[in-house]
């Protein structure tokens, strides 16, 4: 299956998946890296599916709260140089 440019982009967001483990039991992890989850927003490792799916969806919510920060910074910062090369 392909992706289009929407659905590439959206799941290039998404840095979190689950996974079912051997013993049946649920794991948050990184998609890049396969490694479960930093555990500094609570248990990655050893969850139900529910559990999994709402940890998984809580840290890709606040990876994309950061990154939209980090775009607003950016944007703000270019703006206020692009206002004072002006005022020169």
């Amino acid at each position: 299956m392909y992706l289009t440019n929407h659905k590439a982009a959206e799941s290039a967001d998404r840095q979190y998946g689950r996974r079912i483990e051997t013993d049946r039991s649920w794991t948050v992890y990184h998609v890049f890296t396969g490694v479960p989850a930093e555990p500094d927003a609570g248990a990655t490792t050893g969850l139900n599916r529910a559990e999994a799916t709402a940890r998984m969806a809580s840290l890709n919510r606040r990876d994309e709260l950061r990154t939209a920060s980090s775009v607003s910074d950016f944007a703000a910062s270019m703006l206020r140089r692009h206002q004072v090369g002006r005022a020169t």
